[in-house]
C-alpha cells in the first residue's frame, strides 16, 4: 500500500484566497497570518467523531492540484516552500514515500492536516485540545505511550474524525465505548480475535471481498503511514524475522501452506531487515518494512482463524459453507464435449480461490500452467491444421461413400483445429496480463468471472475449449485414416494399413489406462476404460439442480 498523493489535476488559474482544503498545498508561502487564538475563534459545535481506519485510500485524487511552473519559477518556489517556519510545537515530517504529515512531540498528535494553512491549523488545534480534554473524565488516564490521530474532514473542515493509538498494547481506542457494529466491523468468534486483526469475509456466494481493519492490523497500518516521528521496539523486529523464518519453512515444506508470501520473498525480506542500520536516520524507513510486513502477517492471521478452534492450518480447508452452484443438462453436455477437462480446470479453479482468499504464488502458477497448456494446444492445433489443408487439396471431389464420409471428416477437422486456434489465441491474448499479478488482481479476476448461478463451471468450459476442439480434430483425422485402407488397391496393402492401424490404436488406449487418474474415480469399476465412459456420460443423466441458498431476511 502507498500513501496518498496530493497533486492530481492542473490548473493555469491563480488559486483564490479562499480556497478549499483541496487547494491548501499551494498557498502562498509568503503569507505570515499568526494563527487566531484559541480564545477569539468561535467554539465549533459539529460532533467528534470517532474513526475506525488510517487515512483514505492510497493515492486519493482530491487531495491538491497540480500547479504549473515555468523553470525560472521552480528556484523561487523551493525556497519559498523550504524557508517556510513549522508552526510553533509541531514537526514536519516526510512520508518515504513523499506524503507530508505532522507530529506534536508535547501532545503526541500526528495529522495530515495542512497546518501551513492558518485556518486549518487553527480548526485542529481546537479540535485537538477538546479531544484531549476529555480524555481524563472519560479514560481516567492516558496510557503512557499513546498518540492521537486527528483527520479534519476534507469536505467539510468542521469537522473531524480520530482515534487513538496504544504502542503498548499494539491496538487501537476511543473515547467513548463502541461496539463493532456502530464502527462498520464485521462480527467475530471471540473478543480474542477482534483484538488481533480485522476479518474480511462476507458470504462466500457474494462477489465483493470486504476488507475491515481492527486493532492490531490497524495499528500497524497506523505506523506504516505514520513512520518517521518515533522507533520501534527490537521486540517488532524480532517478532517480524521469526514469522519470515516460520513461512519460508513452511512454504518450502508444504503446497498446503497458509502462508503470505514464498521462501524466496521470505529471504529477500530477511535480507533488506538485516541491510537497514539501527541508525536513528534509518528508523522512520525500518519502521515502516517492520509495520508493512507484520501488517500482512495479521490479515493474514485472522482470515485463517489463528488461535480459535476453528482454525485453518491448510489453504484449501474450507472455514465458510460452500453453496452448490446449479448444474443443468446443457452444462453438462458441454463437459462432456470437452471430454469433462472444464471440470478439471474449474476444480483448479476452485482450489486456489477456497472461501474467497488468494494467494499470489498459487494465482501466479495457475495462470502460467493456463498459458502453458493453451499456447501447446494452439502450436499443435496449427500443426493439425496444416496437415488437414494437405489433405483437402489432394482429396477426391467425388467418389464413393467412403469418400464422402472423408470428406466429411476432413471438414470436421478443418473447422475443429480453427476453433481450438482461435480460442488458444484469444485466452492467452486475454489473460497474458494476469502474469506476474498479485492476488488483489486474482481476487478482482475471479470474483468478476464466477456466475452467481452456475458457480466456475462456464468458465471450466471455457478454459478446456482449445484442448477439446483439439481432441475433435484429432478423432477426426484420425476417422480418415481409418477410411484410408478403403481406397487402396490390393488386399494385401490393405491387410497391412488395417494392422498398423489396429496396432496405434491398441498403443493410445493402452496408454490411456496406464496413465489414468485411477484416484478421482468413485470406484474400481470406474478406473475401468468402460467404467470411465459411463462416469463421463453419467452427467448428462443426472444433473444436479441444488437451489443456491439465500440470504436470510
Amino acid at each position: 500500500m502507498s500513501l496518498r498523493s496530493s497533486i492530481v489535476s492542473t490548473s493555469d488559474d491563480e488559486l483564490d484566497e479562499d480556497s478549499s482544503l483541496e487547494a491548501v498545498s499551494v498557498i502562498d508561502a509568503n503569507d505570515e497570518e499568526a494563527p487566531p487564538a484559541l480564545e477569539a475563534l468561535q467554539p465549533i459545535d459539529d460532533p467528534i467523531a470517532p474513526l475506525t481506519q488510517p487515512p483514505p485510500p492510497p493515492y486519493d485524487e482530491n487531495r491538491g492540484r497540480l500547479i504549473r511552473i515555468t523553470p525560472a519559477q521552480n528556484a523561487r518556489y523551493h525556497l519559498a516552500r523550504s524557508d517556510r517556519p513549522v508552526p510553533e510545537g509541531w514537526m514536519k515530517c516526510v512520508h518515504p514515500e513523499g506524503q507530508l504529515y505532522f507530529w506534536h512531540p508535547e501532545k503526541q498528535v500526528v495529522t495530515e492536516t495542512f497546518l501551513f494553512n492558518n485556518i486549518l491549523l487553527g480548526k485542529a488545534e481546537i479540535r485537538i485540545q477538546q479531544i484531549l480534554n476529555s480524555v481524563e473524565p472519560q479514560l481516567g488516564a492516558r496510557p503512557e505511550r499513546s498518540e492521537l490521530y486527528l483527520e479534519l474532514d476534507q469536505a467539510d473542515s468542521d469537522t473531524c474524525r480520530y482515534y487513538f493509538v496504544n504502542h503498548d498494547t499494539q491496538s487501537l481506542f476511543w473515547l467513548d465505548a463502541e461496539y463493532t457494529g456502530s464502527l462498520n466491523l464485521p462480527p467475530v468468534s471471540s473478543d480474542d480475535h477482534l483484538s488481533r486483526s480485522w476479518l474480511s469475509l462476507e458470504k462466500i456466494h457474494r462477489i465483493e471481498l470486504i476488507q475491515e481493519m481492527v486493532m492490531e492490523e490497524l495499528y500497524w497500518n497506523h505506523v506504516e503511514y505514520f513512520p518517521m516521528h518515533f522507533q520501534l521496539g527490537v521486540g517488532a523486529e524480532s517478532r517480524l524475522r521469526g514469522l519470515l523464518a516460520h513461512a519460508a519453512l513452511d512454504t518450502a515444506t508444504s503446497d498446503d501452506s497458509t502462508a503470505p508470501y514464498t521462501m524466496e520473498q521470505c529471504r529477500d525480506f530477511q535480507r533488506i531487515l538485516a541491510s537497514v542500520p539501527n541508525d536513528p536516520e534509518c528508523a522512520g524507513p525500518k519502521n515502516f518494512v517492520i509495520a508493512r510486513l507484520l501488517a500482512e502477517f495479521c490479515s493474514n492471521r485472522v482470515v485463517h482463524h489463528a488461535g480459535e478452534i476453528s482454525a485453518r492450518l491448510g489453504r484449501n480447508q474450507n472455514l465458510v459453507e460452500v453453496p452448490e452452484y446449479r448444474n443443468t443438462f446443457f452444462l453438462s453436455l458441454l463437459s462432456t464435449i470437452c471430454f469433462m477437462a472444464s471440470e478439471s480446470y474449474r476444480m483448479d479453479v476452485e482450489n486456489i480461490w477456497v472461501d474467497e482468499i488468494a494467494y499470489s504464488v498459487h494465482w501466479r502458477k495457475l495462470v502460467d500452467k493456463l498459458l502453458i497448456d493453451w499456447q501447446y494446444t494452439t502450436k499443435w492445433s496449427a500443426a493439425l491444421f496444416l496437415l488437414n489443408s494437405i489433405l483437402l487439396a489432394i482429396s477426391r471431389q467425388q467418389g464413393s461413400l467412403v469418400t464422402g464420409i472423408r470428406n466429411g471428416a476432413l471438414l470436421v477437422a478443418l473447422a475443429s483445429s480453427a476453433g481450438s486456434i482461435a480460442s488458444g489465441v484469444f485466452l492467452v491474448q486475454r489473460h497474458q496480463r494476469y502474469v506476474g499479478t498479485h492476488a488483489t488482481q486474482a481476487t478482482e479476476y475471479l470474483a468478476q468471472y464466477r456466475h452467481q448461478t452456475y458457480g466456475f463451471r462456464p468458465m471450466g468450459i471455457f478454459f478446456a475449449m482449445p484442448w477439446a476442439s483439439q481432441q475433435w480434430c484429432l478423432i477426426a483425422t484420425a476417422l480418415q485414416l481409418l477410411l484410408l485402407p478403403f481406397q487402396l488397391d490390393g488386399i494385401v496393402m490393405k491387410i497391412m494399413v488395417w494392422v498398423i492401424i489396429v496396432v496405434v490404436i491398441i498403443m493410445v488406449i493402452w496408454t490411456m489406462l496406464f496413465f489414468r487418474d485411477s484416484t478421482a474415480m468413485e470406484s474400481d469399476e470406474e478406473a475401468s476404460l468402460w467404467g470411465y465412459c459411463r462416469a463421463m456420460f453419467r452427467t448428462l443423466r443426472r444433473p444436479s439442480y441444488t437451489e443456491i441458498p439465500r440470504d436470510e431476511p
